[in-house]
């Protein structure tokens, strides 16, 4: 039996950790997938996003340096015609009011310099301004505008760039040489995340604006031939995954600059980039392994309930052990549980056959034994009258004959002292004449302790506490009976608890003296329990009283029963008599 218990529920706990584990993992797979398109996406468009705005400052600035130059050749577009003193005077209040002007030139349209200015403390080299100049007048006869490449000034190492616009008619130039820092000051501080940063290429490749200047001034790019980030420039919306500007593993985005050729990248180390989905993952990871746990124990409660079969089968072999033959073990599982269940059915109509047989066996040994029964019974009975002589005699010779023998002594006194003082017989008369009464009363409660009719009628407790009130008015005594809620108990227990109690307050009243007599009866957990507590002038409990039956009779009775008697009591701290009788349940009435 346990080894098909233990093969069923492993098998069947198997089964569904198995599966209901295996639909976590899909899950918990599924949940991660979705998690990390999310993050991808939304990393993606917070690339995008920054190299945007950083994109639109940039642009926004490049607009701001151009501006002077068009509104300049918008409002003179004589500006060749023009005397000298006023086109110095022009270029001087254009260096005055735009900082970021390093240099200013006004070209005829032969592209010779007509009037120049520029600012102190910085130092172009020569054959890059002319080169500079050159192209701006060849776009400028195109009636185009000029933006060059970004140089390095020669003594501050600062980024500029040459700045054109054609004046009317295609007939000349006005060129600004522009200081472009604050460029670099927009892409130093561009942050994405704790760790991301922002760069600016050219049309060329070339990195010309990053938070670190150094590799600008050295002209180092090592993204320049990178196959990777050319992919990603070709595609303005992409966003990819590559070897960053400072060498780690990046996530990169980009956006054009306007008024220019010029492109904005984002990178973002992909360590940072990815680690909230990490911690995502972490969790799926932790809840998945929480997840399996529950399925373990599910799957163990699903197999115990599907087991109970099995403890129905347990319990109707239980049954039929208990000798139930008519009990049949109804299981419809279609497996071994219901085959085994039905052998178990074909034992028990076999055992019935059996048990019949048994039967009219054991009728005709019922008959013999029915025969010996009523010998053993009349021998019983005669040998309870035995017993019950012996009770009586054991009664009367604790207390009547005692009193009787004191009667006598009373008596021969009186006789005595009639000769010799005859005042004094009186007294001892009276006092024989009690005695007598009081063997009397004796007498008479022993003959109703020989069949009281009040303890067949109506029960121990108003049997006792009719025979308390009784001799409680006669021996002047306060007798408390506390029996509230007592059962009827089964005649053997009564009778042997009456007696035991009479004899107890018997003792007390006659040889302790006592003022109050407590008597408790109490019915707990299968269990009678009898205390007599006096308060009278109490005994050595452990002595030997050679020729007192009282304590040995009460002790037979309890012992009778399967209980007990025992005796607390000292000189002069009182008496308490206690009594313990065990029931059975079937033995309540």
């Amino acid at each position: 039996m346990a080894h098909l218990t233990n093969r069923l529920a492993t098998r069947v706990t198997l089964i569904f950790f198995f599966a209901i584990a295996a639909m976590l993992i899909v899950l918990a797979a599924f949940f991660a997938f979705i998690l990390s398109d999310s993050q991808h996406a939304s990393t993606a468009a917070l690339q995008r996003e920054t190299s945007q705005r950083a994109a639109v400052s940039i642009g926004a600035h490049l607009d701001s340096l151009h501006a002077p130059l068009l509104n300049a050749t918008r409002l003179r577009p004589d500006l060749l015609g023009a005397t000298p003193d006023e086109q110095q005077t022009l270029l001087n209040n254009l260096l005055a009011q735009n900082s970021p002007y390093l240099e200013l030139a006004l070209l005829d349209n032969q592209g010779r310099v007509v009037a120049t200015t520029a600012q102190a403390g910085h130092h172009i080299e020569s054959v890059v301004r002319d080169a500079d100049r050159n192209a701006a007048f060849q776009a400028a006869q195109s009636g185009q505008s000029y933006l060059g490449e970004v140089h390095l000034t020669v003594t501050g190492q600062e980024p500029y760039i040459v700045m054109g616009e054609p004046l009317s008619n295609n007939r000349g130039a006005l060129i600004a040489w522009i200081n472009l820092r604050h460029v670099w000051e927009i892409v130093a501080v561009v942050r994405v995340g704790n760790s991301g940063y922002a760069y600016v290429l050219d049309a060329e490749g070339d990195l010309i604006a990053y938070r670190d200047p150094a590799p600008i001034i050295a002209q180092q790019n090592p993204l320049k031939n990178n196959p990777q980030l050319s992919a990603l420039l070709r595609d303005s919306n992409a966003v990819g995954e590559y070897t960053g500007l400072d060498g780690a593993a990046v996530i990169g985005a980009h956006a054009p600059i306007a008024s220019s050729n010029w492109v904005v990248v984002v990178e973002t180390p992909l360590a940072e980039a990815n680690a909230p989905l990490y911690r995502a993952l972490g969790l799926i990871v932790a809840l998945l392994a929480i997840g399996i746990v529950l399925a373990a124990l599910m799957a163990r409660y699903l197999a115990t309930r599907l087991l109970e079969p099995v403890e129905l089968l347990r319990e109707g072999a239980a049954l039929i052990g208990a000798g139930h033959l008519d009990h049949r073990i109804v299981i419809e599982t279609g497996d071994e549980i219901e085959e085994l269940a039905a052998e178990f059915n074909q034992m028990t109509q076999n055992l019935r056959r059996a048990r019949t047989e048994l039967e009219d066996w054991a009728r005709e040994m019922e008959r013999r034994v029915q025969e010996r029964t009523e010998q053993v019974v009349e021998q019983k009975e005669q040998l309870a009258v035995l017993e019950e002589r012996q009770r009586v005699a054991r009664e009367l010779h604790d207390s009547i004959s005692q009193a009787l023998f004191t009667l006598t002594l009373n008596l021969e006194s009186a006789q005595a002292f009639l000769k010799k003082d005859s005042s004094r017989v009186p007294a001892l008369l009276e006092r024989a004449h009690q005695v007598a009464k009081t063997a009397l009363a004796d007498v008479r409660a022993l003959i109703s302790d020989l069949r009281p009719p009040l303890l067949e009628r109506r029960g121990l407790t108003d049997a006792l506490r009719e025979q308390f009130a009784a001799l409680a008015t006669r021996a002047g005594v306060t007798i408390d009976l506390q029996a509230d809620g007592l059962h009827r108990l089964p005649s053997a227990s009564e009778d042997a608890l009456y007696r035991i109690a009479m004899e107890a307050v018997n003792n007390a009243v006659n040889h302790a003296h006592p003022t109050r007599v407590t008597v408790q009866l109490d019915d707990k957990d299968h269990l009678v329990t009898l205390r007599v507590t006096d308060n009278g002038m109490g005994f050595d409990a452990h002595a030997d009283y050679e020729g007192h039956y009282g304590l040995k009779t009460m002790r037979e009775r309890a012992g009778a029963l399967g209980g007990e008697v025992t005796i607390a009591s000292a000189v002069g701290a009182g008496t308490t008599v206690r009594a313990e009788i065990p029931l059975s349940e079937d033995k309540h009435e």
